[in-house]
């Protein structure tokens, strides 16, 4: 699926898919996360997958 797909506005990256739903193959609805909710948290653990 699309799952954590991004997001972008103006070259930003400022969500990421959290879920979609689709009727008879039909895209209707997506949800995303907003990546600033999440940021220290992401710049918390990233450091440790670094290499």
């Amino acid at each position: 699926g699309d799952s954590g797909g991004p997001l972008v506005v103006n070259g930003e990256l400022v969500g990421l898919v959290s879920f979609g739903r689709t009727v008879r193959g039909n895209k209707k609805t997506t949800i995303f996360s907003r990546v600033k909710n999440f940021l220290d948290f992401v710049e918390d653990v990233v450091p440790h997958f670094a290499n």
